[in-house]
């Protein structure tokens, strides 16, 4: 709405004359076979149609389709007959498809357009996700209804049954038996306006929850329906709807942030005994990773509530506050941190809404603060089967890291998933970072979640074990992957160069220099290659493993070129690392392809500061390449 002075009268009507089709929510009016005499009697006889103020005779053709989109969408035939006159009218921007069709493709959008109305105004609710720039007096409006919906009327309820019957499959088995269909690009409008119907209404739930929170029952009915919720797409993600439906819970059950003492998390007594029985219950799940999510993120909540003593004296339960761990231990049993990069953190639809992001940093970020000797725990038993690992290497003997062991270097991979790239810019990895300068008044007032997330990056990397190296390199790209945090990125790994830390830039450079000799050394023994097969392998000199290392290095520092030019020049010009020089012989030289390519974005990424690139392009001059 325009902020104009007197525009709520305005809305209050339009809210009023759509009320009904709210609170039954695409529910078509039904036919009635009065209606069906009437249609079929104004092929002779006429019929005053709704809005006209003459009699309209109808043609017979006309009749039969209306009678035919009555039974294909279990409509009132004179609405119906409606769609069809007005399908008729658009017959111009659809050339090709007959009325009939264009009347189909009418009705789908109806029901797009009708959704999304809806989702605009749970929107519109003032809360505490986002804020909302309408007058007051809109926003009460906007509330009190949207809060009639749901508390009155069940709109929950609603939704996930509407979500259970449309079935695309089952509409397209329809539309062929009626012959409704047309070519492939009306198929594909009607798929799409099928999909966007889906996702509209998972969006209401969520927009809601996300502004005020969610009932204890309505928590639990989506629940109860993301049981039977599997991976939506070919490559394993969750489909739009289930993340909506995901997220929704999750922002049911978050307690952190200001404004949230009034939502229902935290004001129904009973909401915190519900939820938890609800996650404890024994029973299959079709995508058990869901479950783990869940639970990880109430864990997560109990334990923000069991430390906050204000919290806890209101809510008086102490025993269910207690449960954070008992439901940790279940998220890992579900493979929680294997799960999440797969369902969620790698899917290009979930990385482009930026309040699904924030939700799952800020349960990440809850888990690894508010429960660090979990933390360690993970780390001590990753660090016991490495130790295994190499033993048993070193007998020749075949090693499988069990289940318990494997959590924390997924766990380092999920941070590396969740901020890889960026890609809305908002900054969440900065959170992990501290002025390392003791001289900055900054990094004396951290806050406390701050400082123990730099706690936490700077010991997961104190006597790193092989086999958690690449992770913790990994861990380290993802979280470095901004502007901001680049630069103490690079500061952390300049420091670790003064201890024995092997996570540093005096070895990472060091390697890739004896890689290079080790390499040159090979050349100059073995002589050329004078045929055209290759007899020796490209990882000669290197296990796969190094390989993998290597990689991760060079992921990083491209990262920390790419995104610093503090970093840049340093690489470039230090005396001691000679980066330059070792790059280009290492191009010049017989290497895997994946690491040749990250060694042109390393070089790619050097050339970003003005200062580099005349060096740099005479380096490549002179090496011949």
């Amino acid at each position: 709405m325009e902020k104009t002075p007197g525009c709520r009268p305005q809305l209050e009507r339009l809210l009023g004359e759509a009320e009904g089709d709210f609170r039954n929510l695409l529910r078509n009016p039904p036919p009635c076979s009065q209606d069906a005499d009437m249609i079929r009697k104004a092929t002779s006889e006429g019929i005053k149609l709704p809005g006209s103020d003459t009699v309209t005779t109808l043609s017979a053709s006309l009749v039969e389709e209306s009678l035919i989109v009555s039974d294909l969408f279990q409509l009132n035939e004179l609405s119906s007959c409606l769609l069809l006159l007005h399908g008729e009218d658009q017959l111009p921007r659809y050339p090709g498809l007959t009325r009939g069709l264009v009347a189909v493709l009418l009705y789908y959008d109806g029901r797009k357009s009708l959704v999304q109305a809806l989702r605009t105004l749970i929107a519109g609710r003032p809360g505490v996700t986002w804020c909302t720039d309408t007058q007051q007096d809109v926003a009460e409006l906007v509330q009190d209804t949207t809060g009639s919906l749901m508390t009155q009327h069940s709109l929950t309820d609603t939704i996930l049954s509407l979500l259970s019957s449309l079935d695309w499959s089952q509409d397209v088995s329809a539309l062929q038996k009626h012959s409704a269909l047309g070519d492939p690009q009306h198929v594909h409008t009607l798929s799409t306006l099928h999909q966007d119907i889906r996702q509209g209404l998972a969006d209401c739930l969520y927009c809601y929850s996300a502004q005020s929170g969610l009932p204890a029952q309505a928590v639990i009915r989506i629940i109860e329906f993301l049981t039977k919720a599997g991976p939506g797409t070919a490559q394993g993600h969750l489909d739009g709807v289930t993340s909506a439906l995901l997220m929704s819970v999750l922002a049911a059950l978050d307690v952190s942030g200001p404004g949230r003492e009034q939502l229902p998390v935290l004001t129904d007594p009973s909401f915190i005994h519900a939820v938890s029985g609800e996650l404890a219950k024994s029973r299959k799940w079709a995508s058990p990773g869901l479950l783990a999510v869940l639970q990880l993120a109430w864990a997560a909540s109990l334990a923000a509530l069991r430390q906050d003593p204000a919290l806890a004296a209101v809510l008086g339960d102490g025993g269910a506050l207690e449960e954070d761990e008992m439901f940790v231990e279940a998220a890992l049993e579900g493979r929680v941190f294997h799960c999440l990069p797969s369902l969620l953190l790698t899917s290009s639809a979930f990385r482009k809404e930026e309040f699904y992001l924030r939700r799952l940093h800020g349960v990440l970020t809850d888990f690894l603060s508010l429960l660090p000797l979990k933390v360690k725990d993970l780390r001590n038993k990753a660090d016991d089967a490495a130790r295994n690992q190499l033993m048993h290497e070193q007998e020749g003997i075949q090693y499988t890291v069990p289940l318990q062991a494997q959590h924390f270097s997924q766990l380092l991979g999920c941070l590396a998933s969740l901020y890889k790239g960026d890609p809305l810019s908002l900054q969440l990895s900065e959170l992990y970072w501290c002025p390392t300068d003791s001289a900055s008044d900054q990094g004396r007032h951290a806050p406390t979640k701050q400082v123990a997330l730099y706690k936490f990056v700077r010991l997961a990397g104190d006597l790193l074990m092989p086999s958690l190296f690449v992770p913790y390199v990994t861990m380290l790209t993802g979280l470095a992957d901004s502007d901001n945090a680049a630069p103490h990125c690079f500061k952390l790994l300049k420091i670790n160069g003064a201890s024995s830390s092997n996570v540093c830039l005096d070895h990472f450079f060091q390697s890739l220099s004896q890689y290079h000799g080790n390499l040159q050394q090979s050349s100059r023994t073995s002589g050329p290659d004078h045929t055209i097969y290759r007899t020796q392998p490209l990882t000669k000199g290197i296990s796969p493993q190094e390989v993998a290392g290597l990689s991760a290095v060079l992921d990083l520092v491209t990262v920390l070129a790419d995104r610093s030019e503090t970093a840049r020049v340093a690489m470039a010009e230090h005396p001691g690392w000679s980066l330059v020089p070792t790059v280009l012989g290492l191009l010049a030289c017989t290497v895997p392809t994946s690491i040749k390519a990250r060694l042109v974005a390393l070089l790619t990424a050097l050339a970003r500061s003005p200062d580099i690139v005349h060096p740099l392009w005479q380096a490549l001059e002179g090496a011949g390449l």
